[in-house]
């Protein structure tokens, strides 16, 4: 059975340099051919892979989050700290974890783009909100050195959930509006 076979041409040019007094022959590779890359191929393929890439960095950081939240709610009092007294990395971590869980199912069940909007605006409220919190509880005085620095990290983490929220709003708006046209 014959086997498929492509012939393809790839111009080489060869220029002649000296290099300490002796002849090297240098090969650039040139494509015959430019890919064609338009703005609106880009988008689709972005919707279709960066999407998924994302939600699930937001559902990991969701739960790395959740996770450091469960550790200060065993080890720390209630009333130590602003970030404890309002379980803020509890409930931002839900909240991501749900955003991105939801995010995810997007890309089989386009008809929960709504619904993944909304999902996404009410995690981008939540971190805000954790975020303002935080930087309260960092400004107060007084507090130890080891809750200042799990305190930063969390800050962190919610930052950094923050942006991505924020970009997937971002394409999310896009998408909504080239499905209204």
């Amino acid at each position: 059975m014959p086997m498929a076979r492509a012939e393809i041409s790839l111009e080489i040019e060869s220029h002649e340099e000296t290099v300490h007094e002796e002849k090297s022959l240098v090969k650039h590779y040139r494509a015959s051919k430019a890919v064609p890359c338009t703005s609106e191929h880009e988008l689709k393929y972005l919707l279709k892979r960066g999407i998924p890439a994302c939600a699930a960095i937001q559902a990991c950081c969701g739960i790395l989050t959740l996770g450091l939240g469960l550790v200060f709610a065993i080890s720390m009092s209630i009333g130590e700290s602003l970030m404890t007294l309002f379980r803020v990395p509890i409930i931002s971590g839900i909240t991501f974890i749900v955003a991105g869980m939801l995010t995810m199912f997007l890309r089989n069940h386009p008809e929960l783009l709504h619904v993944c909007l909304v999902g996404n605006i009410l995690c981008l409220s939540v971190s805000g909100i954790s975020t303002a919190l935080l930087v309260v509880d960092l400004l107060l005085p007084g507090t130890n050195e080891r809750l200042y620095q799990m305190e930063v990290l969390v800050l962190c983490m919610i930052l950094m959930d923050l942006t991505i929220t924020a970009v997937l709003l971002f394409w999310f708006h896009k998408e909504r509006k080239e499905h209204r046209k």
